[in-house]
């Protein structure tokens, strides 16, 4: 079970490194502009918690799945930003947001 965590940390890596060049390269006033960039930090951090949460109290403990849970909504709403990028959706991703 801890390998299943070693593996999201890798996956959360991406994200991260992406956003902290982001951040680098337009500095941060810039950077705390964009509303997403906002929620893309509390998806980092709340992935980051939840795999400490899932190695030190196991993927089966109610805490887990609540940070679970919160991650996946998260990650459902960083999901709507890259949606926009299709006219198609777009007003659909408008009406939901």
């Amino acid at each position: 079970l801890v390998k299943y965590a070693i593996f999201l940390a890798f996956g959360i890596i991406y994200g991260a490194i992406y956003d902290f060049t982001q951040f680098m390269r337009i500095g941060p006033k810039k950077y705390f502009q964009d509303p997403w960039n906002y929620i893309d930090m509390v998806y980092i951090v709340t992935s980051v918690i939840q795999v400490i949460l899932h190695i030190w109290l196991g993927p089966f403990h109610i805490v887990c799945k609540i940070a679970m849970l919160i991650v996946v909504s998260v990650a459902l709403l960083k999901s709507f930003f890259f949606l926009r990028i299709f006219d198609s959706f777009s007003p659909i991703v408008t009406m939901l947001a």
